[in-house]
């Protein structure tokens, strides 16, 4: 594993970094302009389709397998979003929303998850080219997405459903 993680390229740790610091941010309540809380979730799905896609070995059943595990993420993460407590502050424009571990251990699994299968494709091919090993890898990542991506529309839509009273909305009312 030494081995592993010495052979790894500066890119991932910069990478690695990266994710971990906007997750922890997100440990801490926040205040943001709607449209910003889509920014990470989105990028989390543009690494996670270039990774299911960009594979010459991907079968159409992986790829529809992605798809499914984003929407089902999705809907987990709704939930997730729903509890969240996040308001929109009206007469400012933006959304407050209170601290929470969950973002940090869904983006530090999501690495993970990349990490790890990725040197499984690097020290065995053979395993990677099997349609268990292409399933497991797009649900795990596209199921990752999908959490975020739900947890993150769901707040948004915060934004897009004020309350008329100027006190701003509540998102577990608003969905």
């Amino acid at each position: 594993m030494l081995e592993a993680l010495r052979n790894t390229p500066s890119w991932v740790y910069l990478a690695f970094f990266l994710v971990l610091y906007y997750g922890v941010m997100y440990c801490f309540s926040s205040r943001s302009e709607p449209r910003r809380l889509l920014v990470l979730p989105l990028l989390f799905l543009v690494w996670s389709a270039y990774s299911a896609f960009s594979d010459e070995q991907q079968s159409w059943m992986s790829l529809g397998g992605w798809v499914c595990a984003v929407g089902l993420g999705g809907l987990f993460g709704s939930m997730i979003g729903r509890k969240s407590g996040a308001r929109f502050n009206d007469a400012e424009g933006i959304i407050e929303i209170p601290g929470s571990k969950i973002p940090l251990i869904i983006s530090l699994f999501f690495f993970g998850c990349s990490y790890w299968f990725g040197y499984t494709t690097a020290v065995s091919p053979e395993l990677s080219a099997t349609l268990s090993f292409q399933l497991a890898k797009t649900g795990s990542m596209a199921g990752c997405v999908g959490l975020f991506l739900g947890r993150a529309i769901t707040i948004y839509s915060t934004s897009l459903k004020p309350l008329r009273s100027g006190e701003g909305a509540d998102v577990s009312k608003s969905v």
